[in-house]
């Protein structure tokens, strides 16, 4: 490494950590670094006898892994008692993290641990002797910022250089968020790409039939009962996203709080109201009623409709006609055959609130979702599959291997599969699929990470 005895604090601890920590992650800690403390890793096993056995496997199917590790111990172990326990609680706290928030806050001390190296003995100097944190992070940020412009397209760095200097910040800013955007976009790319090909049934959302059904659903069905934030989330010009994944997670999770009850929004405003419920809203306006009645939230879709018909119902005030669809036939003939289609029990369950809105469309969805079925006209256009594929992949995320594992299993598939395009885990959508076809070829770990997140989570009190 290079520098010299004066920036050897800093420096040899950040790579000792990083050594350490990925030391920790591979199960040497069960049996070399058991008795000091630390947390217990994410496998082989957490008693001694499993992870003897590891270290012996480890020895003889790959000794340079092995060898790196003992160095790591050793240097662990050279460390003075305080940085030692600094460590530990360090890696205790990593180890409390979830798979997938370990292996990237360890893939993130790598490439920084590397950084390091490969920086001029003066800029490591300057990081060393930063007293504070935040002071150490601004050192980092400089420094991380030189190199960024120094990479700019030549034409780039022109402009920078001739710009005024109140011009200079708003340019530096707008490169800035230009970068993030394509690095969103070209894994958001490799994200649709993955999921079309693991579930061909995907490739109907890119058909231009369906983007116009969904299109029509979204400006006819959901706009209309949504906040000023919730339609500027879902809201894509000319019917194109560049991040569809996102969008489409957005519409799903948006469309599912809050289900359509009615073909078109009706009676959101007082005025509005057939004669009868107007003349009942007067008569109770009279009595105790009136402060409610004022506080009804008028001009708000459906919650005005399905408000005023909760006051007159709990004021004993029975009114024939409903303020929306309260059977098959006032929404559709389709709806009417997708009643058809359902099971006698739910026929016969629907069938106990035929003639009360919102009940009965809200009933519609419920059955929709316990048979896996598409609702027309009310539900989310297309295969209910495609829906359910989009939030299970926001909902659950796979659980990560230790990255030597994955780093060994890539390299087994790119040579057990020369005629298949070469996999990096370099490569965020070339990531996924290892990741993905590890666990595949490999469900004991997956069983095993899986239920380690959940615990860590829980504890956390994270949603599983």
């Amino acid at each position: 490494m290079r520098g010299s005895n004066s920036n050897s604090a800093f420096i040899s601890n950040a790579i000792a950590l990083r050594a350490f920590l990925i030391a920790a992650l591979l199960a040497f800690v069960g049996l070399a670094l058991g008795a000091s403390g630390l947390a217990p890793p994410a496998g082989p096993g957490s008693d001694p006898e499993s992870n003897l056995q590891y270290l012996q496997d480890l020895r003889r199917r790959d000794p340079q892994q092995y060898d790196r590790l003992v160095r790591s111990f050793h240097r662990f172990r050279a460390l003075a008692p305080e940085q030692q326990e600094k460590l530990r609680r360090f890696d205790r706290q990593l180890h409390d993290e979830n798979s997938a928030t370990q292996s990237r806050l360890l893939r993130t001390m790598s490439e920084y641990a590397a950084w390091l190296t490969r920086l001029p003995v003066e800029d490591q100097q300057r990081i060393a002797a930063a007293a504070a944190t935040g002071e150490r992070l601004n050192v980092v940020r400089e420094l991380k910022e030189r190199d960024w412009l120094a990479r700019l397209p030549l034409a780039q760095r022109t402009q920078l250089a001739t710009a005024p200097e109140a011009e200079r910040k708003t340019l530096l800013e707008r490169w800035h968020r230009e970068e993030r955007e394509q690095r969103d976009e070209w894994a958001e790319a490799a994200r649709w790409e993955t999921l079309t090909r693991e579930r061909p049934i995907m490739a109907i959302v890119g058909q231009d039939s369906f983007k116009r059904e969904l299109q029509t659903f979204i400006e006819k069905r959901l706009l209309p009962m949504l906040s000023p934030q919730e339609k500027a989330q879902i809201r894509m010009p000319d019917g194109e996203t560049r991040r569809p994944m996102l969008w489409l997670r957005s519409v799903a999770e948006i469309a599912e709080r809050h289900p359509v009850l009615a073909l078109e929004p009706k009676f959101a405003h007082r005025s509005e109201l057939p004669a009868e419920y107007k003349k009942a809203l007067d008569d109770l306006s009279r009595g105790p009623a009136r402060e409610r009645i004022n506080k009804l939230p008028e001009g708000k879709w459906p919650d005005y409709p399905i408000e005023v018909t909760e006051l007159l119902r709990a004021r004993k005030v029975v009114l024939r006609p409903q303020l929306g669809p309260a059977t098959a036939k006032e929404i559709s003939p389709d709806v009417e055959r997708f009643v058809q289609s359902l099971p006698f029990a739910d026929r016969e369950k629907l069938k106990s609130v035929d003639g009360k809105w919102p009940e009965y469309p809200q009933m519609l969805h419920e059955l929709a979702r316990k048979n896996k079925l598409a609702l027309p006209d009310l539900g989310l256009p297309g295969d209910p599959k495609i829906w359910d594929a989009i939030r299970r992949r926001a909902a659950n995320p796979l659980p990560v291997p230790p990255e030597h594992l994955l780093r060994q299993f890539a390299l087994e598939l790119n040579r057990t599969e020369p005629d298949s395009p070469h996999l990096s885990l370099q490569n965020a959508h070339d990531r996924e699929i290892i990741i993905k076809r590890f666990l595949e070829q490999n469900p004991d770990w997956r069983s095993r990470l899986e239920s380690q997140d959940r615990t860590k989570n829980e504890a956390k009190g994270k949603n599983p």
